[in-house]
């Protein structure tokens, strides 16, 4: 397969903040002017995680960087990126976390392309992130994954269910077909 992974000039850091969410919830500031946004979500009462999102020139980028960062450098890049987001007006309600942060992860996004052109191998079919990999921060993995599991599965109970009521795995492959032939577009 010649497919190759092309990155897509976002970066992100992940992490964990001891430090409390002033809200329950999931909240998603953005600025167009730093072109960066984020997540942060509740952990427990204490600690939070977040997500800070932004692009990265590709020249700049260095993927042998990427992954967990030691407690100096995650808390030092985590310091770097507040300063640059307070000059850009960010409020401190989500600079406080970058501050106070305990784990970090850095990694580059990207994409498969040319994307696949099968998602069923055999008795094997790809579903969710692993078949359509979404934007990974709003949650859109998990529910192309529940949409994929249920298209499936009518497919399959439609297609590989006899009329008497007995599962024939000889019509799998047009199972897989038709959740190809539907969900790819997706």
């Amino acid at each position: 397969n010649s497919s190759r992974l092309k990155y897509t000039g976002t970066t992100c850091l992940f992490g964990l903040a001891s430090w409390p969410r002033p809200e329950r919830g999931i909240c998603f500031p953005s600025a167009i002017t730093t072109k960066c946004h984020a997540c942060f979500f509740p952990i427990n009462d204490h600690e939070q995680c977040f997500q800070f999102h932004f692009p990265v020139e590709d020249k700049e980028r260095n993927e042998a960087t990427w992954g967990v960062l030691g407690a100096k450098e995650g808390k030092e890049e985590c310091k770097e990126l507040a300063s640059r987001l307070r000059k850009e007006g960010w409020d401190e309600e989500f600079l406080n976390p970058l501050e106070n942060v305990s784990h970090v992860v850095r990694f580059g996004f990207s994409l498969l392309q040319p994307r696949l052109g099968n998602w069923a191998f055999g008795p094997v079919i790809l579903l969710g992130d692993a078949a359509h990999p979404p934007v990974p921060y709003l949650g859109q993995g998990a529910q192309m994954g529940l949409e994929d599991a249920g298209t499936l599965a009518q497919l399959i109970g439609r297609i590989c269910v006899d009329e008497q009521g007995s599962f024939d795995l000889s019509n799998f492959h047009k199972a897989s077909r038709a959740f190809e032939t539907m969900r790819m577009r997706r």
